[in-house]
């Protein structure tokens, strides 16, 4: 039996992806240099974050009010600087690459999740990332289930209700533990899955 080949692009993001020095945003950048963008500034895209995440501090200085907070943060995110949801090419896998998402303003759940979650901090708010079947989401504590894709509509349990059956059909039922708060490596593992598919789906089977 030949020994198994070493793969050094696998090594550099085993290393990376288990350093804790490292934050989620940082991760997720390092997994599309290393899958795709090799000339990738990592930098630059951490400083455009600073950038739209400093903007709205400047903004709300003494407010506390999370409602509020997170209308405005709303309001900065989709509508100043125009994210939304990829529902024209939803399995683009683009959409999966941190950088790519900031560059279009495009994404799909888990990419724009990671996305407003890093931005709320700068605020004060701690977004947990929530790995929802079939649609990632984020909360706010335990009061308020948000969705990026959507523009950060607020939602209720019957709209996660919805969101199963769309996928699933009648075959998974809600259970509150869904909305768990997913670990930084279920959430890039998560990531990983969807490039896979994306890539399936367009057809890219040498990526894939």
């Amino acid at each position: 039996m030949s020994a198994e080949k070493f793969d050094p692009f696998v090594s550099e993001w085993v290393s990376f992806s288990k350093n804790s020095k490292h934050n989620l945003i940082e991760k997720s950048l390092k997994l599309a240099q290393i899958l795709e963008y090799p000339d990738l500034n990592i930098s630059k895209y951490i400083e455009k974050i600073n950038e739209i995440g400093n903007s709205l501090k400047l903004k709300i200085k003494y407010v506390k009010n999370s409602t509020y907070l997170i209308s405005m943060l709303n309001e900065h995110v989709f509508e100043k600087y125009g994210f939304q949801g990829d529902d024209e090419d939803y399995y683009d896998p683009r959409n999966n690459f941190l950088n790519a998402v900031i560059d279009k303003k495009t994404g799909i759940p888990i990419t724009l999740s990671i996305i407003y979650s890093e931005v709320a901090k700068y605020i004060g708010l701690d977004l947990k990332i929530v790995g929802f079947p079939g649609h990632v989401v984020v909360k706010y504590e335990e009061e308020m289930i948000i969705d990026p894709f959507y523009s950060g509509r607020l939602l209720t349990i019957n709209d996660l209700e919805e969101i199963l059956y769309r996928n699933f059909g009648d075959g998974v039922e809600f259970i509150p533990e869904y909305l768990n708060t997913a670990t930084t490596d279920q959430i890039l593992t998560r990531l990983l899955r969807n490039l896979k598919n994306a890539y399936t789906q367009s057809y890219a089977y040498v990526n894939a």
